[in-house]
């Protein structure tokens, strides 16, 4: 009985020891190997110096030169697909930085992982602005995109640039489109300005046309136009961008449609008279009492007497 249970209970020891070697074999394989280890690998950090000479994954909130090293940090080993984007961070206004725009390709191949301090890659960037920085410089902000880190593929990082990475005295104005409605016709024009700094988009109703060359261009009224600048692909917000014009259609002199002027009432004509042979006469005649009024009247009760006279039978005197 006892040799009975002896062998059992080694049994039960056995297979006890048996689930608990297979539940931490994965553990234990990651451990063993940190090429790739389970979990939100990787790490970006921001630095003025390069690697070698400032050894560490520190990161620099204030930096001291317009360039801007990027390090990568603890990635699997391999190719690793990576992107890099600066934007300018409020109280520097966005349309500001000048260069780089854009997502920037970071594709690197990072060597074998020993831990997380192991530096997979860095990349400098140099960055310049335009208009007035602040008391600290120009803020920006960092978005680094890297495929392969099990977790979060997209880290951030805010910072601050020195003000002579750009010029305080520069000021950036976007020119001005320009409306012009017709008076007493559907048809009206905007215009585009030409400028190698700025691009324009146009949205007439909910149709929106990109990149718009400059010129001169017609609408059929009524209509809503909005054009929109944008400096070096950002979009501009001062000086009245994005600017909006409603085109109408007011009436014009016979109530014809128009896309702009003024009712302007007709005015009426002069009298004009003409006498039977198509003479004009610019005077109308006298027609009441005058003096040649009067003397005609008088003759005519003077004739009147005397053929009155004259017509009584006469007698004859003895």
């Amino acid at each position: 009985m006892i040799k009975n249970l002896s062998k059992s209970a080694g049994i039960s020891l056995a297979l006890v020891m048996a689930f608990f070697a297979q539940a931490l074999l994965p553990v234990s394989a990651a451990y063993a190997d940190n090429h790739a280890p389970a979990g939100n690998n990787g790490t970006v950090k921001i630095n003025d110096e390069v690697f070698e000479d400032d050894p560490g994954n520190g990161n620099e909130p204030q930096l001291t030169t317009c360039e801007v090293i990027v390090r990568w940090h603890g990635f699997d080993e391999g190719e690793r697909k990576s992107t890099v984007t600066f934007t300018s961070q409020a109280p520097t206004k966005k349309y500001q930085l000048k260069s780089p725009i854009g997502p920037q390709n970071a594709t690197f191949t990072a060597p074998a992982r020993e831990n997380g301090n192991t530096q997979s890659n860095q990349k400098a960037y140099t960055l310049s602005f335009t208009g007035p920085a602040e008391a600290r410089g120009y803020h920006v902000k960092i978005e680094v995109t890297t495929d392969g880190t099990q977790g979060k593929d997209t880290k951030y990082k805010v910072f601050w640039l020195p003000k002579s990475c750009g010029n305080d005295a520069q000021v950036i104005t976007a020119p001005e489109p320009t409306f012009s409605p017709a008076t007493c016709t559907d048809k009206a024009t905007y215009t585009i300005p030409k400028s190698s700094e700025f691009t324009y988009n146009v949205t007439i109703g909910s149709d929106t046309t990109m990149n718009v060359d400059a010129g001169t261009y017609e609408i059929k009224v009524p209509a809503k136009v909005t054009i929109s600048a944008f400096f070096h692909n950002v979009l501009w917000e001062d000086d009245g961008s994005p600017w909006v014009y409603m085109f109408d259609v007011p009436k014009c002199e016979g109530d014809q449609p128009g896309s702009g002027g003024v009712v302007t009432p007709p005015t009426p004509a002069s009298p004009v008279v003409t006498s039977g042979t198509g003479s004009t006469v610019s005077e109308l005649p006298t027609t009441g009492p005058g003096e040649m009024g009067a003397l005609i009247a008088l003759l005519a009760a003077v004739a009147t007497y005397g053929a009155a006279y004259f017509a009584q039978p006469k007698r004859l005197y003895e």
